[in-house]
């Protein structure tokens, strides 16, 4: 089927769009509207089809949203040109979904905002390639700038795109078609709650404090301490660790180290273990050390990875063969060496990306996750 240059939305009703005014948005000052075609509006929403260099991020942090484009874009174009229908008559409908999933269709003037670049001279808020995004864009920010009017609050274009999650994004894009999208954070990548280091570091806050009000004497109360740090079955193991560590000074080291620190590697631990604990008996620190390896990363490039990380490897391997949208977020500091700079080995901070590929080195063995910046 021959791309239609308007758009391909069909099932909506004229009469029934919720028309939306560029004079309903907020704007910051010396941000305008400015029309997409000054000439009977002729330029198309869609001269080619929609491919992946359409979308370029600019000045506005809606990394949440072109990335979610542009894994919608790789896997199926067709679902972005079915999101609206230029009318032809300087306004265009637009689809999206409420909460529920229930489309909504809003016709919005067929123009973009634009800021002052020089003498008589304006430029787009992003460096787009292709009009269709600049009106998803537009029609994103409305879902956010009305949700804010109905709870009594004032939110402008720019901050209506600033921030998000992607889950947000396909969720209102695609409404139930949303149910396919798998969201993988990489441990290596995003320190998020899903990240090996903040599962262990819930475990060990319960685990710990237990010690404070529990003596953990019996067959049972070993079994239960012990699977919680080594994932084994062991009491002389367990018990020998526990002795150790019911110092009240090591204690309180051991808690606030895991408690204090945002990004932790295999190194890192093995070394305040090894600090910490030097006279536990061979086969407790065995266990201990084993369970460290199971459950955290070395450093990017080593090739130590946790059983997490390889899981989260695997997810992302079967969710791209299985066409589903993978995208993946970075935390704040992303373990960077110099605090002053805002990337590390070319990965932004708090930015999304898309994942549309992964590899293993037939030498090396090491896992890549391909990553495109929106």
């Amino acid at each position: 089927m021959p791309l239609d240059v308007n758009g391909d939305l069909t099932g909506f009703d004229t009469k029934t769009l919720i028309t939306v005014r560029d004079s309903d948005f907020p704007l910051q000052r010396g941000d305008s509207f400015s029309k997409i075609s000054t000439f009977l509006h002729k330029t198309d929403l869609f001269p080619h089809p929609p491919q992946i260099s359409d979308a370029a991020q600019d000045r506005l942090g809606n990394c949440f949203l072109l990335s979610a484009l542009n894994s919608i874009v790789q896997i199926d174009p067709s679902l972005i040109s079915g999101m609206m229908k230029d009318l032809r008559g300087g306004s265009v409908v637009v689809r999206l979904y409420d909460d529920k999933g229930m489309p909504l269709f809003y016709k919005f003037e067929k123009t973009y905002v634009t800021l002052s670049s020089g003498f008589l001279k304006r430029s787009g808020l992003q460096s787009h390639n292709a009009y269709w995004v600049y009106m998803i864009e537009k029609a994103f920010a409305w879902v956010r700038i009305s949700k804010a009017k109905r709870n009594g609050e004032t939110l402008d274009y720019r901050k209506a795109l600033d921030g998000g999650e992607a889950t947000e994004s396909f969720r209102i894009l695609l409404g139930d078609k949303s149910a396919s999208v798998l969201r993988i954070y990489s441990s290596t990548v995003n320190d998020d709650i899903d990240s090996p280091y903040y599962t262990l570091k819930e475990s060990l806050r319960t685990t710990l404090s237990q010690y404070e009000s529990k003596n953990p004497v019996t067959r049972s109360n070993a079994n239960f301490y012990l699977d919680r740090i080594f994932g084994t079955n062991n009491i002389k193991d367990c018990t020998n660790f526990l002795k150790y560590i019911a110092n009240s000074r090591i204690h309180d080291d051991f808690v606030t180290y895991f408690k204090g620190s945002s990004f932790l590697r295999r190194d890192d631990v093995l070394r305040f273990v090894n600090d910490r604990f030097p006279n536990l008996d061979k086969s407790a620190a065995l266990a201990l050390t084993t369970y460290v390896q199971k459950n955290f990363s070395g450093k990017r490039g080593t090739g130590l990875y946790s059983c997490q990380d390889e899981l989260l490897f695997t997810q992302i391997q079967a969710a791209l063969q299985k066409k589903a949208f993978v995208t993946a977020s970075t935390h704040s500091s992303m373990g960077r060496e110099d605090p002053n700079s805002s990337t590390t080995r070319g990965l932004a901070e708090k930015h999304e990306y898309q994942v549309f590929g992964t590899c293993i080195d037939d030498t090396t063995q090491l896992r890549f996750v391909m990553l495109r910046n929106p």
